[in-house]
């Protein structure tokens, strides 16, 4: 029950969000695409991990695995479909269906969550998992690389109200409609906070690979996750007193 109520909450979110950027005047698909992945993905893995625990202790830890992996899989997933949507654009449905289950995003997600549901463990596990962890723990800090030099000396000031709205969409609106869609369902207070904080988390770095990766419009990736990273300083600690 519990992670079917934070499944139907993202699914919410991210379908009035779809709709909203479905409606704007905005001509470039690329652009649509690239304002959705920022407003659904968040920082869950550097952020809301090490938050959560330290927040809710190890009691509680197990809730908030859950309820972070079904934001962050479900959240790459829609922004996938988005990308295919808007950008690649298959002209038919059966093409549209084979590019999404070939993406590469798409199938390791799909491995990774497999494995974890068969509680695949052992030497083999092992062998396998330890190079796949070397090179996962490089591509957080790489990206952060590639984020800092693509934003130095030029922050687009013309993705700046943009950015600002994502913001407060991703920021606010997220863990609102969250909140209202847990509570709404009764819970427990512990399961609404762990779920509201884990939406507040601001726009992850992996957004700004899959931008690079699609050609999606780079310049408002980086001015928002810039920007929801700063202003979540403030909004988290918000919720968190809130919360607990």
């Amino acid at each position: 029950n519990r992670e079917m109520a934070n499944t139907g909450a993202v699914l919410a979110y991210a379908l009035v969000l779809f709709s909203l950027l479905e409606i704007l005047p905005w001509k470039r698909g690329n652009l649509k695409a690239a304002a959705f992945m920022v407003g659904i993905v968040g920082n869950t893995v550097y952020i809301g991990f090490p938050l959560l625990a330290d927040a809710f202790g190890k009691t509680l830890l197990p809730y908030s695995i859950a309820a972070a992996t079904v934001h962050l899989v479900l959240g790459l997933i829609l922004s996938i479909l988005a990308v295919e949507f808007w950008v690649i654009k298959s002209k038919r449905a059966s093409a549209y269906i084979v590019d999404f289950f070939k993406n590469p995003f798409f199938t390791s997600l799909a491995v990774g969550v497999f494995l974890s549901m068969i509680n695949f463990k052992g030497p083999v596990a092992e062998m396998i998992q330890k190079p796949i962890f070397m090179l996962g723990s490089t591509a957080s800090p790489l990206a952060l690389f590639a984020l800092g030099g693509f934003l130095h000396g030029k922050f687009a000031l013309h993705h700046l109200s943009r950015s600002v709205a994502l913001t407060l969409v991703k920021l606010v609106a997220f863990p609102a409609l969250v909140w209202f869609f847990v509570r709404l369902l009764g819970l427990g207070a512990d399961f609404t906070a762990i779920s509201v904080i884990v939406a507040s988390m601001p726009s992850a770095v992996t957004a700004f690979v899959i931008a690079e990766k699609y050609h999606l419009d780079n310049e408002l990736v980086a001015n928002t996750i810039l920007l929801s990273t700063a202003v979540s300083v403030l909004t988290i600690s918000l919720f968190l007193l809130r919360f607990i």
